[in-house]
């Protein structure tokens, strides 16, 4: 339902793009991927919570071709 008020943001100008933060579950992940009408299109991440994911999640998060931000302490 959130996502649908961004999406509405940038068909109405007010926003270039969308992306998420500190997102670790690749489920939550891949349905907002599937289901967005715009996709977002970077994902900015902590670099030691990065470290414990998944190979799977890591190679979906690279084939959707996002802009990955990756921030460490």
């Amino acid at each position: 339902l959130v996502w649908k008020v961004f999406e509405e943001a940038v068909s109405q100008g007010k926003v270039h793009r969308l992306g998420i933060s500190n997102c670790y579950d690749p489920k939550y992940f891949k349905n907002l991927y599937e289901h967005a009408k715009i996709k977002p299109s970077f994902l900015k991440t902590d670099s030691i919570v990065t470290a414990g994911t998944t190979n799977s999640f890591v190679s979906f998060v690279m084939s959707t071709k996002f802009d990955i931000k990756v921030f460490g302490h």
